[in-house]
């Protein structure tokens, strides 16, 4: 496999991957650099003070291109709005030359919640309790809709409709 844009000394810590600014493989996949990852904790923390941090998406997958954006969900015991968030996004997007996405934790649907949970990677915590505690309870939202759903689903894939027609 051809190795462009890398450094000699790079270590993979989880899949992140240290020692580089960004590494290259294949031509295809990208990870960020611990730089990139600090950069991105201490701009968040100092901003949203926030109690822990998820990389989720293409980059937390090892699956970041040249042209994907950081998704990043947070949780903070701040009132942030959809506008503050969005505004954070493009003041960090100009720190790491990237399109950035912040999600506050507490504004997503029970779905979206396990899917991050699910891929993520924990890039700060300050509180670990509380951090474990949102994932067991996201996931047990989840399955909770699921039970509940499954008469439906099962009523679809029985009747081959949907809403009687």
């Amino acid at each position: 496999m051809k190795i462009l844009n890398c450094v000699l000394s790079i270590k993979v810590v989880g899949r992140f991957v240290l020692g580089s600014d960004k590494l290259k493989l294949g031509g295809c996949s990208m990870f960020l650099s611990d730089t990139y990852i600090k950069n991105i904790v201490e701009f968040l923390v100092e901003n949203l003070e926030c109690n822990f941090i998820y990389l989720f998406g293409s980059f937390a997958k090892g699956e970041g291109r040249e042209d994907s954006d950081i998704d990043i969900a947070v949780h903070t015991n701040k009132n942030v709005t959809a506008y503050d968030l969005f505004m954070l996004a493009g003041d960090l997007s100009f720190i790491v030359k990237r399109d950035v996405q912040i999600i506050d934790l507490k504004d997503v649907s029970t779905v979206f919640a396990a899917q991050i949970v699910g891929t993520r990677e924990v890039i700060y915590s300050k509180n670990e309790n509380l951090r474990i505690e949102y994932e067991i309870r996201a996931f047990k939202d989840y399955a909770r809709l699921n039970e509940e759903r499954q008469p439906i689903l099962d009523s679809i894939k029985k009747d081959g409709r949907i809403y009687g027609k």
